[in-house]
C-alpha cells in the first residue's frame, strides 16, 4: 500500500504518447471536430432531458420552462428517450477524449481556447433541466428554508408545505435535514431571494453562480498545472472539459464547484508560501492557504484535507514525522478553526455537524464497500448463518481503508508531487465513501487532471455517468436486482485491483531490473 503513489506518480510515462500535431496547422482546426461533436452532445442530453417519463426530471418535477423538440416530445418512446440520454453521454466522452488527445499533442495549445470550449459544452446545460441529480431542487428548497428563518439543519424541505420545491424534492431529503455545508447555505439563501422562490429559476442562478466558480477555477487550475509540470491548456482539458465536470457540476449544479474553487485556491497559495524566497519560507501564504481550504470545508469537509497536506510539507524536505505530524495537526486545527468562524459567520451555527452522516445514509450499489457488503449478507443468508450488520461494517471498513489510502498518499507527497499526492487522497476518500456518487470524483481530479490523465481514469469518468438515471437515482439501485448488481461491481472493483496489482509488480520488477545494470 505504501507504494501505490509512486506507481500511479509514474503512469503518464506509461501512457502511449500522442502524435504531435503539425505546428503549421491553425489551432481552431485542431480543436473543431471535438468541440463540435461535444457540444452536439450536450444539446441531445439537454433535449431529451426535457422528456416526461419515468427516470426524468419532468416525471417528478414537472415541465421545465421549455420542452426540446422531438427529443421532449411525448410521442418519443421511452426505450428511444433512454438511448438517445446515455448515447449522448458516451458521445460527450468521447469528444472529450478526442480533445484531450489533441491538446496533449501540442504544447502551445492556448487555454483560452480550451475554456471556450468548455463553455461551449456548458452552454445547453446551464438553460435546461437538471439532469443526472435533482439534488439541486434540494438546494432550492433548502434556499427557502433558510429565506422563511427555518433551519434547514432541523427540518427538511417537507417544512415548506406545499410549495412546489418541496413536491419536486428527491423523497429522501423532504423530511432530512440538509447535510450541506453553512458556506453553500447562504449561496442558496441568496439564489432564493433573487428568483422570489422560484425553484426552478433558483436552479439556474445557482447553475450560473457553478458555472463562474468553474470558471475561475481555471486560474489555479494553470498554477498547478506549472507545478506539476504540465500545461494549462493541458489541465483546463482534463477538468474543467471533461464530462463529469459539464455534467455533474454544470448541468445538475452540484456544490462541488464553490468547494474546490476555495481548495485549489487555498492550495496554490499555500504551496507558493513553501517555496523559497530567499532561503526563506513565508509562513503567513501557508497559513492563508490553510485557512483559505478551511473556507473550502464549510462546503464541503473533505477540503480539510488540503490543508493537512500544506501543513505536513511546512517543515521542508528531510523533515522528521513527529515534525511533520504536528505541522498536519496544527494546519488543520486552523483549518477547522476558520470552518467554525465561517459557520458562526454565516449565522446558521454549527448545526451542520449533526447532518454529516446524511448522505452516508443514501444506498448506492455502485459504491464498491456497499456492493460487497449485499454481496457477503446474502451468502451467509444462503449459508442459513445469521448475522446482523456485515453492510454497516463493511461500509466502516472501506471509510478505514480510504482514510489509511489518503494518509499514505500525503505522506509520499514529496515524491509524487504535492498536486498529484492531494488528488489521489481526495479520490481514494470519494471511491471507499458507503455511498460514492459520481460528483465525489471531482475533489480530487482537480488535482490530478494537472498532474495526468491516463486512459484508465479517462475511461473511469466517461463511464462515472452512465451509473445514473436522467433523474438522478442509480441505474443499478432501480433495476430491482440488487444482488446481481453488487455481484458485477465487486467484480469490477476486484478485476480493477487486480489489474493494478499486476502491472504494479510488473513495474516494479522493470525498475529493479533496470538498477542491477552497471
Amino acid at each position: 500500500m505504501s507504494r501505490i503513489a509512486s506507481a500511479l506518480s509514474h503512469s503518464r510515462t506509461r501512457e502511449r504518447p500522442a502524435p504531435v500535431v503539425s505546428a503549421e496547422a491553425p489551432r481552431w482546426r485542431q480543436a473543431w471536430g471535438p468541440a463540435l461533436v461535444g457540444v452536439a452532445a450536450a444539446v441531445a442530453v439537454v433535449g431529451v432531458g426535457t422528456y416526461r417519463g419515468q427516470w426524468f426530471p419532468a416525471d417528478v418535477q414537472g415541465r421545465w420552462f421549455f420542452t426540446f423538440p422531438v427529443l421532449g416530445s411525448s410521442e418519443l418512446a421511452h426505450r428511444t428517450a433512454f438511448t438517445v440520454y446515455f448515447g449522448a453521454l458516451v458521445l460527450l466522452g468521447v469528444a472529450w477524449m478526442w480533445l484531450l488527445r489533441v491538446v496533449r499533442g501540442d504544447r502551445h495549445f492556448p487555454a483560452w481556447l480550451a475554456l471556450a470550449i468548455f463553455a461551449l459544452w456548458s452552454a445547453p446545460f446551464l438553460v435546461g433541466p437538471p439532469v443526472s441529480s435533482d439534488d439541486a431542487v434540494v438546494y432550492a428548497g433548502v434556499g427557502q428554508l433558510v429565506e422563511r428563518g427555518l433551519d434547514p439543519y432541523e427540518v427538511g424541505v417537507d417544512a415548506l408545505g406545499d410549495e412546489p420545491v418541496a413536491k419536486a424534492a428527491s423523497p429522501f431529503w423532504r423530511d432530512s435535514p440538509a447535510p450541506y455545508g453553512p458556506l453553500y447555505l447562504r449561496v442558496t439563501w441568496l439564489a432564493s431571494v433573487l428568483t422570489a422562490g422560484s425553484f426552478r429559476a433558483t436552479i439556474v442562478v445557482l447553475r450560473l453562480f457553478g458555472f463562474a466558480c468553474l470558471a475561475l477555477l481555471a486560474l489555479p487550475l494553470a498554477a498547478l498545472a506549472r507545478r506539476a509540470g504540465t500545461t494549462a491548456a493541458f489541465a483546463v482539458t482534463a477538468v474543467l472539459c471533461s464530462p463529469l465536470v459539464v455534467v455533474q457540476l454544470v448541468g445538475a449544479a452540484h456544490n462541488e464547484t464553490l468547494m474546490i474553487l476555495l481548495l485549489a485556491a487555498g492550495v496554490v497559495v499555500g504551496l507558493a508560501g513553501l517555496a523559497e524566497q530567499g532561503g526563506e519560507r513565508r509562513p503567513a501564504l501557508v497559513a492563508a492557504g490553510v485557512a483559505v481550504c478551511g473556507a473550502a470545508a464549510a462546503v464541503k469537509t473533505p477540503a480539510l484535507v488540503g490543508a493537512v497536506l500544506l501543513g505536513w510539507l511546512w517543515p521542508g524536505p528531510g523533515a522528521s514525522p513527529p515534525r511533520r505530524l504536528l505541522g498536519a495537526a496544527t494546519a488543520a486545527g486552523l483549518g477547522a478553526a476558520t470552518l467554525v468562524a465561517t459557520s458562526l459567520a454565516t449565522g446558521t451555527g454549527l448545526g451542520w455537524l449533526g447532518t454529516l452522516d446524511a448522505p452516508q445514509k443514501a444506498y448506492t450499489i455502485v459504491a464498491p464497500f456497499t456492493a460487497l457488503g449485499v454481496v457477503v449478507q446474502w451468502l451467509l443468508d444462503q449459508l442459513g448463518w445469521t448475522v446482523e450488520g456485515v453492510l454497516p461494517f463493511l461500509r466502516s471498513v472501506g471509510l478505514v481503508l480510504g482514510i489509511a489510502l489518503a494518509c499514505t498518499f500525503l505522506v509520499r507527497a514529496e515524491r509524487v508531487g504535492p498536486v498529484l499526492a492531494l488528488g489521489l487522497a481526495l479520490m481514494a476518500l470519494a471511491a471507499t465513501s458507503p455511498a460514492l456518487w459520481p460528483w465525489y470524483l471531482a475533489w480530487g481530479l482537480v488535482f490530478v487532471g494537472s498532474a495526468t490523465m491516463p486512459l484508465g481514469l479517462q475511461v473511469a469518468l466517461v463511464a462515472s455517468n452512465l451509473v445514473l438515471t436522467p433523474l438522478g437515482p442509480g441505474v443499478l439501485d432501480v433495476t430491482g436486482r440488487p444482488v446481481a448488481n453488487a455481484a458485477v461491481v465487486s467484480l469490477l472493483t476486484l478485476a480493477v485491483a487486480a489489474i493494478w496489482l499486476a502491472r504494479r509488480l510488473g513495474a516494479e520488477h522493470d525498475l529493479a531490473s533496470g538498477a542491477r545494470v552497471p
